[in-house]
């Protein structure tokens, strides 16, 4: 079968792949060098967030680019809307109103099969004959 799509293999000369090595470990390197430069030997301790007056890049470093902020509207918040959600309506509602509907349904039939259970045996030989006929009408059908 021949394909459908063509796929071009993308290859990069090892110029270009040295190039962009060499960027990547620049990079890392000068946040090392400033992370030293700033933080190195205690001489200087960052600023605490409410008395930060800095600005740019630093404030967005200082708030941790805001990850926590936006975690919290993005996944906690609408979690915690989820979970109320669920507690109130699914299980107060429907688990519990089943729970208790099958509560309530034992307790009917209980009330019913009580009223049968009066001590005569005229019932119980007539329960026992009833129950013969059934098996005996099962096993002829069948």
């Amino acid at each position: 079968m021949a394909r459908v799509i063509t796929i071009k293999e993308l290859t990069l000369s090892h110029a270009t792949e040295w190039i962009l090595m060499s960027v990547s470990v620049g990079g890392i390197l000068m946040v090392a060098w400033l992370a030293v430069r700033l933080y190195h030997g205690g001489k200087h301790v960052p600023v605490g967030d409410e008395n930060s007056s800095s600005a740019g890049f630093m404030h967005w470093v200082r708030q941790k680019f805001y990850i926590d902020e936006i975690y919290d509207w993005l996944i906690t918040r609408p979690a915690f809307f989820l979970a109320g959600f669920l507690s109130f309506f699914v299980d107060r509602k429907v688990i519990d109103g089943f729970v208790e509907g099958m509560g309530g349904t034992s307790q009917f039939l209980a009330s019913k099969w009580r009223e049968t259970q009066n001590g005569f045996i005229s019932y119980y030989l007539f329960a026992m004959a009833l129950g013969m006929l059934g098996i005996l009408v099962i096993y002829i059908v069948l």
